[in-house]
């Protein structure tokens, strides 16, 4: 019989837009809150932290803030935020600011953010078109 696995999905804690209600704010980050349920995550689920074996975020900024709270011991364990596998694929079916990412280039000269292993990230992951795009027959 093949090993059972297991897949956690986790949404984004709190961020500036669902605050405000403000879809224009670019690639939105998380609110003081947000940073605080994000810090409860890792706190609240034990056994994720001690057996995951891969971690993968959407490299929109509030899922990247999420996940370096949420599952800081796991990330510890499985050896640093560079392990982490930051999935352009995993992103906001909206072409709204708040669900638009940020380009490689800007995340990788951010401190915050260039410890993540952003080598999947093209210029067109933040297009919102073809592959990316928001398209009603996608959802």
């Amino acid at each position: 019989m093949a090993p059972t696995s297991r897949i956690y999905l986790t949404r984004h804690a709190q961020a500036m837009h669902n605050v405000s209600e403000d879809t224009t704010i670019s690639d939105a980050v998380l609110t003081p809150l947000g940073h605080q349920q994000a810090a409860r995550l890792a706190t609240l689920t034990p056994e994720i932290q001690s057996v995951a074996e891969v971690i993968i975020s959407s490299p929109l900024r509030r899922t990247l803030q999420t996940t370096a709270a949420g599952y800081a011991p796991a990330i510890e364990r499985l050896g640093g935020h560079a392990n982490i596998v930051c999935l352009p694929q995993l992103q906001e079916c909206s072409h709204n600011p708040c669900d638009t990412g940020s380009a490689r280039e800007i995340l990788e000269s951010h401190p915050e953010f260039s410890k993540y292993n952003l080598s999947l990230l093209t210029p067109e992951w933040i297009s919102k078109k073809d592959f990316y795009g928001a398209y009603r027959f996608r959802l």
